[in-house]
């Protein structure tokens, strides 16, 4: 999973202690995260095969610009893996 930001991030703030996924029932999935300055974009890879479900990723308030500024609130965003439901014939 990529996510983009707006301006440049300072790199050492985008660890997997402030970017975080975690599954619809709260556990968190072990990943690796890294910045690419030149494009501003936060890269994420699960360390395992992700089973179906719903999954979270949040960027926290500690991920700084290279001036020092935290976001001014947590990022969130879902993903749901795994076949959609079946409507029932009528």
């Amino acid at each position: 999973m990529m996510l983009g930001a707006s301006e440049p991030l300072d790199a050492t703030t985008v660890t997997t202690g402030t970017v975080k996924l975690l599954h619809a029932n709260g556990a968190e999935v072990p990943i690796s995260v890294l910045y690419t300055p030149s494009s501003y974009q936060i890269t994420i890879r699960p360390r395992l095969t992700l089973s179906n479900g719903t999954y979270r990723v949040t960027v926290t308030t500690g991920v700084k610009d290279v001036a020092s500024n935290a976001l001014a609130a947590p990022y969130t965003t879902s993903f749901t893996i795994g076949a959609q439901p079946r409507c029932a014939p009528h």
